[in-house]
């Protein structure tokens, strides 16, 4: 499972936290730094984080009361795609 964190320039202090907050609690997650600028296919600055497929309803539930005004993608097969947030 890969977790993409989009966040627009002005809310990078959230999304920073938020990243600080999924190493703390999600010591086996492989997290990306904060990207800030458009590269590829990305509409928004973002930094991503990979996952075992078995921890996502554990972390979709850990991620939805903090994820505050992110969007947040998260890729659960290659077909397959959750958003939190405002969908980009």
């Amino acid at each position: 499972m890969i977790v993409y964190v989009y966040y627009p320039l002005r809310e990078r202090l959230t999304a920073d936290l938020l990243r600080d907050l999924m190493i703390e609690d999600w010591p086996k997650a492989h997290i990306s730094i904060l990207i800030d600028r458009l590269i590829d296919d990305h509409p928004l600055p973002h930094f991503h984080c990979k996952l075992p497929e078995h921890d996502t309803d554990a972390f979709v539930d850990w991620l939805k009361p903090r994820k505050g005004v992110l969007s947040i993608r998260i890729d659960v097969t290659a077909t397959k795609s959750i958003w939190l947030g405002r969908k980009l």
